[in-house]
């Protein structure tokens, strides 16, 4: 997995995410949460508003998470599909 600067992820972050990725979802926002509180970036009033309605929202069981695993596969279909590579 690259980061967002280009660098291969080491072996044994790779682990911990994948350990991390079998928690129960809950458990699993609860530590997405943590995360973007750790990281000192700007995030616009309305943009925060959706995040935390949906973040209770999955807690709720009102909506249904999605599979990393199954979002990733999408993404690199589409992007297959809008950017396909020279032959």
């Amino acid at each position: 997995m690259k980061t967002n600067t280009g660098g291969d992820l080491s072996a044994e972050l790779e682990a911990t995410i994948d350990r991390l990725l079998q928690l129960p979802p809950e458990q699993r926002l609860a530590i997405g949460e943590r995360l973007i509180e750790s990281v000192q970036v700007v995030i616009d009033d309305e943009a925060m508003e959706i995040y935390k309605r949906r973040a209770q929202e999955l807690r709720d069981g009102t909506v249904q998470g999605i599979p990393a695993d199954e979002v990733m596969t999408e993404i690199r279909k589409m992007l297959d599909e809008e950017f396909p590579l020279p032959s």
